[in-house]
């Protein structure tokens, strides 16, 4: 093998890992403990975590249901830290309850925001309530009254 060849093949793979380090860096979802806020008294443990994680990106461009950025948010919301003895990767539980598909379908494109007030912003613009309980994120379908409907149905 000439010494050119040799050049360009090294040249190639170092190329090809700065590229997937940086398409790798632009879509995953960063714990940014150094911003992380300080716990509210009465906080659960679900939004102190979502607080600490940051969404990148959110392409909701093409009118989305709430099932389909529900699954986004479940992809966005794994990470590769040891939480409390729990395995890596930790996950969130998410929660949709909308028993007569009253939710509007949207559209969102955000860059570099929490994933609680993410949260907050989808149950806005597609019609629903968020809650933040102990074990899940709930997004939950309003009733006539402007109450929250129950997991279980109105």
């Amino acid at each position: 093998m000439n010494r050119r060849a040799l050049i360009i093949g090294i040249t190639a793979l170092f190329v090809g890992a700065v590229i997937g380090h940086l398409l790798t860096r632009a879509f995953l979802v960063i714990p940014e403990r150094a911003d992380l806020e300080l716990p509210v008294p009465g906080d659960s443990p679900t939004r102190a975590f979502a607080k600490g994680l940051t969404v990148r990106i959110v392409p909701f461009d093409e009118g989305v249901s709430i099932e389909e950025a529900v699954d986004y948010l479940r992809g966005q919301a794994r990470t590769g830290v040891e939480i409390d003895g729990e395995p890596k990767p930790y996950r969130l539980n998410f929660v949709v309850a909308d028993p007569n598909h009253a939710a509007k379908h949207f559209n969102l494109s955000l860059r570099n925001i929490r994933l609680d007030r993410l949260c907050e912003r989808i149950a806005q613009v597609s019609g629903m309530t968020v809650s933040f309980d102990d074990d899940a994120i709930v997004f939950a379908a309003l009733t006539k009254s402007g109450e929250a409907a129950a997991p279980n149905g109105p």
